[in-house]
């Protein structure tokens, strides 16, 4: 078990040192956590915040970086326009799918 004050403060000379006692997650999620700090905010305060990572085991591999689009590509008018024609069909058939049979 790790302990780390997350407040301090100063009264009469003395400092003043406390710490969060514990934080509840179930066994399953503790194993998808990672990464845990502790940091001054940067507005002031008494508190630390306290940060973890946290990432499902399940949770789709996504890779390095993310897919972009060249600038030229999003001038092409022809293309924008086969694009929306395709978000809006593809909009409308969600539409109709989710609508219950008295809709």
């Amino acid at each position: 078990m790790y302990k780390s004050f997350t407040y301090r403060a100063i009264s009469n000379d003395q400092l003043i040192k406390s710490h969060i006692d514990r934080i509840y997650t179930t066994p399953k999620a503790e194993q998808c956590t990672f990464n845990w700090q502790h940091n001054a905010t940067p507005v002031p305060t008494d508190h630390w915040l306290v940060l973890v990572n946290f990432a499902p085991l399940d949770a789709p591999f996504i890779g390095n970086g993310h897919w972009t689009w060249s600038i030229a590509l999003l001038q092409n008018k022809k293309l924008t326009t086969a694009i929306v024609n395709c978000e809006v069909k593809l909009q409308t058939d969600i539409e109709n799918t989710t609508r219950g049979p008295s809709d």
